[in-house]
């Protein structure tokens, strides 16, 4: 399958994912990696309303169906298969309708998305210039991981201890 893949994920083209960061860990992890402009779902409608009650994919495309085309709500894997069902224990026949209307749908809420970004021009650069670039440059940050001066902080935990003694004080 992701042979097969390998021209849509290479490519320049736009790609509407759910999470992006887990989906291109998850292809890295398997040898490969996703070009193109990365429109993650996730990110967007945190950009768009942060205090949307829940950012998972089934949830949004439940809530926000009429505007998407769909009438049936959505159901996750856990509620279609049960709590711990593999997903390779699927039938295939019914395995690729299931991620196949995640793809459907991930695709249709980024579109709806696009609108509501590109109409706002500070929720338009929020998104493009600053949370999108970001994806890429986290990813690399999870995978390499970082050293850290264990010294230096134990050193300036305390000076920012002070210090906020200090701000409590004048508040105070």
């Amino acid at each position: 399958v992701l042979n097969k893949l390998r021209p849509y994920l290479y490519g320049n083209s736009k790609k509407f994912l759910h999470n992006a960061k887990f989906d291109k860990h998850m292809f890295i992890r398997h040898g490969y990696d996703i070009g193109g402009f990365l429109h993650d779902t996730q990110v967007a409608m945190q950009v768009l309303n942060e205090n949307e009650m829940s950012k998972r994919l089934k949830d949004l495309l439940t809530k926000y169906k009429h505007h998407l085309g769909f009438t049936e709500d959505s159901y996750t894997f856990e509620q279609l298969f049960g709590k711990n069902a593999p997903f390779h224990e699927v039938p295939l026949e019914v395995a690729y309708i299931y991620a196949c209307k995640d793809t459907h749908g991930c695709y249709l809420l980024g579109k709806w998305q696009e609108k509501f970004l590109n109409a706002r021009e500070g929720l338009k650069n929020i998104f493009y210039n600053i949370e999108s670039p970001l994806l890429p440059v986290v990813v690399d940050m999870e995978r390499t991981g970082m050293l850290l001066d264990m010294q230096f902080a134990d050193k300036y935990e305390k000076e920012l201890a002070d210090y906020l003694k200090e701000l409590e004080a004048i508040i105070r």
